[in-house]
Order: C-alpha cells, then sequence, then structure tokens
C-alpha cells in the first residue's frame, strides 16, 4: 500500500478515527485541495475535527503502550529513581562474569605456588625515583601493598592486587591524592608478570601452557570489555539528577546514539525496569511542551530521529508495528496539510474558484443540485460542500490532479508546445468531469473573460495561449499564466 493508503487503513481499522479522504490521498494536488477547504466555514471545521479525532486517538494509543511498558510511571523523576537499582545490577553481573572468566584460568594452573614479580618491582621503582624528584618525603606512600606481592605472590593474590591498582588509578573515582598514571603505568606491568606466572605455573606440556595462556587473554579481553561498560554505567548510575533516564534515552537517537549500551541494559537488567526507558521515551516524543498535549505531527518527527536498532531493541514486535504505524500517519497527515503552503495552492485556488463561479452562475447540475438554502448559507461553505463533493469522486478528483500538474508544469516551465498540448487535454478533461465550459476555466485561469492569441485576437475554441508573467510569490520568482 502507498504511504496514505496505510494511513487511512489504520486511522479507520485501529484508532476508528477516520482521516478526511482528501488527506488519506497521496496526489498533492488533492492534499493541497483539502487543506484549503480547511478555512472555509462548516465544511471546513468538519475536516479539521476529524484530524483532531485522528491525533486524539493516536495519542490514546501512544499513552496506552508507554504506560504498559513503564508500568504507569512516565515521569522522567519516577523512572530515574527506577532504573538506577537496574544499572547497580549489570555492574555487579559484569564483575560476577569477569570472576568467571578468570576461574576458567584458575582451573588449568597451579594456584598455590608463588612468584616473584620483576616488572611490576621495575615500574615501582621507576615511580618512586619520580616521585622523589617532584619531592616527595615519603614516595613509597599507597605503593606498600604492590611492593609485598612484587617480591612473593600467587597468581591469585597478585590479581587481586592488580585489581586494586585499577581501582585506584579510576578515572572516574580515583584515589585521592594520586596520580592515575602512576598505578595505570602499574598496572600494565602487573599484567606482564601475570601472564608469565600463568605459563609457568600451567599443568602439563607445553601445549596445555599454551592453552591456559589462551584462556587467560580471552580473560583479559572480556575483562577490557566489561570493565569499559562499568565505567559507563556507574556514571549513569552516579548522575546528577535525572541523568540517568536521561542519558539512556540519548542512547536510543540516530546520530550521536549508543546501541551497544542499550542491548547491554536490556541484556542485564530486568524486563521490568527496562521497558521503564522505552516507556518514558514514548511518552515524550510526542508531548508538546507549549500546549502540553499530545501532538501527532511532533510524535513523528521525534520518532524518525530514534535509530532503527534502538526500536528494535526497546519495543516488541507487536508494539514496534503499532508506533511505526502512528508515525506514518502523522507524518503523511502533516504533509498533506502542509501542501497547502506550497506551489501546488495556485493550481488549487483556481479549483476553488471553479466551485464557486459554478455556484455564483446557478450550476444546479454541477453543484449535485444543492438545494437553494444550502447555497444560500453562505457564499463560501457552498463552494466548499461542491469541492468536497468533487474530491469524493475518483474521476473528477483524478481529473482535477491532471490538470493541476499541467498548470504547474506550465507555470513552473518553460510553456513548450507538448505542456501546452497536455495542459488543453487536462483543461476538456476537467471540464467534462466538474460540467464548466473549458472557456470559463482558462477565462479564470487566465484572470481574463477572453483568451487572446499572440496577434492579440480571441483564440481558436480550445486554443490556449500561455505568457509567462513572473512575480513574487512567498519568496520565489514564479510564473502565472496572465
Amino acid at each position: 500500500m502507498t504511504r496514505g493508503q496505510r494511513a487511512a487503513r489504520f486511522a479507520d481499522e485501529q484508532l476508528n478515527a477516520p482521516i478526511p479522504r482528501g488527506l488519506a490521498s497521496d496526489n498533492a494536488a488533492i492534499n493541497a485541495t483539502t487543506s484549503k477547504i480547511r478555512s472555509v466555514p462548516i465544511i471546513g471545521s468538519r475536516i479539521s475535527s476529524a484530524v483532531d479525532r485522528t491525533q486524539h486517538a493516536a495519542g490514546g494509543m501512544v499513552e496506552d503502550i508507554a504506560t504498559n511498558m513503564a508500568g504507569g510511571a512516565t515521569d522522567r523523576a519516577i523512572a530515574d529513581a527506577i532504573v538506577r537499582p537496574g544499572l547497580r545490577n549489570v555492574i555487579q553481573q559484569n564483575r560476577q562474569r569477569i570472576d568467571q572468566a578468570y576461574d576458567g584460568v584458575r582451573n588449568v594452573i597451579d594456584e598455590s605456588q608463588p612468584y616473584i614479580m620483576p616488572r611490576t618491582d621495575a615500574a615501582l621503582n621507576g615511580i618512586m625515583r619520580a616521585r622523589a624528584q617532584a619531592g616527595w618525603t615519603n614516595p613509597a606512600q599507597g605503593l606498600e601493598q604492590f611492593r609485598n606481592v612484587a617480591g612473593h605472590a600467587t597468581f591469585n593474590g597478585a590479581h587481586r592486587a592488580r585489581w586494586d591498582a585499577r581501582e585506584a588509578g579510576n578515572a572516574v573515582v580515583p584515589n585521592p591524592g594520586y596520580d592515575a598514571g602512576d598505578f595505570n603505568r602499574l598496572t600494565r606491568a602487573m599484567t606482564a608478570d601475570l601472564r608469565d606466572m600463568v605459563y609457568d605455573a600451567a599443568h602439563g606440556n607445553p601445549a596445555q601452557k599454551q592453552r591456559a595462556l589462551q584462556a587467560f587473554d580471552q580473560a583479559e579481553r572480556q575483562f577490557g570489555q566489561l570493565a569499559d561498560q562499568n565505567a559507563v554505567l556507574h556514571r549513569l548510575e552516579t548522575s546528577q539528577g535525572e541523568g540517568a533516564i536521561a542519558k539512556m534515552l540519548g542512547a536510543a537517537k540516530e546520530k550521536g546514539g549508543n546501541l551497544r549500551l542499550l542491548a547491554q541494559l536490556r541484556n542485564g537488567m530486568s524486563a521490568q525496569d527496562f521497558q521503564q526507558v522505552g516507556g518514558t521515551l514514548l511518552n515524550e516524543l510526542g508531548h508538546n511542551n507549549s500546549t502540553g498535549e499530545f501532538s501527532l505531527a511532533k510524535f513523528s518527527t521525534e520518532w524518525n530521529k530514534v535509530s532503527d536498532g534502538a526500536k528494535r531493541i526497546l519495543y516488541a514486535p507487536g508494539h514496534l508495528a503499532d508506533i511505526e504505524e502512528i508515525a506514518n500517519l502523522g507524518g503523511h497527515i502533516k504533509g498533506a496539510l502542509r501542501e497547502s503552503n506550497t506551489s501546488h495552492t495556485a493550481g488549487v485556488l483556481i479549483l476553488f474558484d471553479l466551485a464557486r463561479d459554478a455556484i455564483l452562475l446557478g450550476a444546479t447540475a454541477t453543484a449535485g443540485h444543492l438545494s437553494g438554502a444550502t447555497i444560500a448559507s453562505g457564499a463560501l461553505a457552498a463552494p466548499g460542500i461542491l469541492f468536497a463533493r468533487w474530491l469524493s469522486n475518483p474521476a473528477t478528483a483524478h481529473s482535477m490532479g491532471l490538470w493541476t500538474r499541467a498548470y504547474r508544469a506550465m507555470t513552473f516551465g518553460q510553456p513548450t508546445p507538448a505542456r501546452v498540448g497536455a495542459f488543453n487535454v487536462a483543461t476538456r478533461d476537467l471540464a467534462h468531469n466538474i460540467g464548466i465550459e473549458p472557456s470559463r476555466i482558462l477565462a479564470i485561469t487566465h484572470g481574463a473573460t477572453d483568451v487572446q492569441d499572440q496577434e492579440g485576437q480571441p483564440s481558436a475554441p480550445g486554443a490556449v495561449y500561455i505568457q509567462p508573467d513572473h512575480r513574487q510569490v512567498g519568496g520565489k520568482d514564479q510564473s502565472r499564466l496572465h
């Protein structure tokens, strides 16, 4: 189905709030025509009311999905308080995964055998020399633990000491008063010593020792990834105000987002806690701060800023399908209503003038036998009603679209013979469908009662002479029929 057909079907079948037929169309001219009618009394208010009902129903569905996911707590402050314990759980789970990875190393080595750590000892000496040169009265301050393990340590003891060194050099929560660079340097030296320990302490022949090294290297890689993730999660957990939920929502954006973070949160947090993120995001996408109400147009725009990967992570397939349809509906209506401000407007105004002309000339056949009371109810209302009837007829609506495109081709380009011919054909087809003489259509189009040829003489019936008249319309140099 086309975008307009999808929008119309969803609004009718799922929202029970059909959109006006003119807005359901994928024809730009028909969209512009329907949009123009919104300013007409009576019939225009009906179109606006239908759009409002559709928007209200769409907002209700979005709210239902968001509330169901977030358990009714879609406010940022509440959502932030709910997700923080979930973040702590993920951090703890990552630490457990790190321990499990190193358990695979411990199972293939002699954990009780002690070793010296020459690289660690050299790093400590370098740090102490630099401190002494900087004027420290006690260059060994804070390094006593690591000096002890450098002279005598099992794998487990050295591994625990390296963890403490990492924590002391953590840029997120650094050890107060110490240079993080010192501890990072120390950590690298301890890692090299630990690798030698694994090889020497491994059971069996050289092949088994190599497998022990592979297990250690794999555990190291996993540790690096999980440690980096925990650093990010720790910043989220300790962020000020509503920073945790704000950053999690930001991770869903197409630009500057973080799919890896979202995927990790989904895998680590409970389903109930993680759904808080999707529910809060959904609740905010369509919220219009100026009115405090749901805006279907804003929802469609903001939804398109969410990355496709984040959508699949945050929402179940059933919910995602409904949300996509709502966004398509909002985008289509927004685009259809915007047509009133584009170049299609000139052709729409001419068609609207034709409807008014038909009423004023008493063309009751053309007006679909509009009653005298209807015509007398308002000079603007009656043309609007007739206009709507034209749009409701597929053949008439089609001819209106063809004529508008031909008109635009003439006014926005050079009036080539081919374009003149197409305009002639479209004019005759339109005249046939709406019951107005071609000469009257041309008269309204040209803004004169007579159509003249290049010599200034009345042209033959059905002939058209186009003379571009460049004028400023909407800030652009646009040609009009003269």
